[in-house]
């Protein structure tokens, strides 16, 4: 079963409707962007979510403390990391390492893997058939996606879950119309492949 995390919710109503229309996972945007929500205002919209939907924080090259302070002040159930990756070990929570497809083998080794487009957020599509003959356990998608291609991705990557922002946008918004047939489409392709 594909899982769905909608990354990029800014506010309590953003929540509560991914909650809602069935994703699995919320992400805040913790690094400088125009989806960044500070640690605090993460911590109270937190509060909404009910612990079936996990809360992902996701980071730029942060530092260790940073990391560590926001699982504690948010109770964050997992961390994505771009950029540089900071010393780990006290951290305890797992670490999903978001890298472009160019950087793929560097993050082989890392138990969950994200594949963006190089400009997280920015809404670009990459080349998913490149990651048709990639064996991971568990491989996240990123870059691009939207209720009109999320099943032709899933169809050629088949990732443990599929990450979407701007595709559930319009006007740099989060468009309830657009998540609720994100998750449908996805729900769907899930349907289809279970009757094969």
């Amino acid at each position: 079963m594909t899982k769905i995390k909608i990354c990029g919710v800014m506010d309590t109503a953003t929540a509560l409707t991914v909650v809602e229309a069935g994703a699995d996972y919320i992400g805040f945007v913790l690094a400088p962007s125009r989806r960044q929500v500070s640690f605090e205002e993460a911590k109270k919209i937190r509060c909404v979510i009910p612990s079936r939907v996990k809360v992902i924080g996701v980071f730029v090259s942060p530092t260790t403390a940073n990391v560590l302070e926001a699982i504690e002040t948010i109770h964050l159930d997992g961390v994505q990391i771009h950029g540089e990756v900071p010393v780990l070990e006290n951290i305890t929570v797992p670490v999903i390492r978001a890298v472009p497809l160019a950087k793929l083998e560097e993050a082989i080794a890392y138990q969950t893997v994200l594949v963006d487009s190089p400009q997280p957020g920015s809404g670009t599509v990459f080349d998913w058939t490149q990651l048709h003959n990639v064996k991971h356990p568990d491989l996240w998608l990123a870059g691009g996606l939207s209720a009109e291609n999320v099943g032709e991705a899933i169809e050629n990557v088949k990732p443990t879950v599929v990450d979407v922002s701007s595709g559930v946008e319009t006007d740099g918004k989060k468009d309830v119309t657009k998540i609720r047939a994100f998750i449908q489409t996805v729900r769907s392709k899930e349907d289809e492949n279970n009757d094969l």
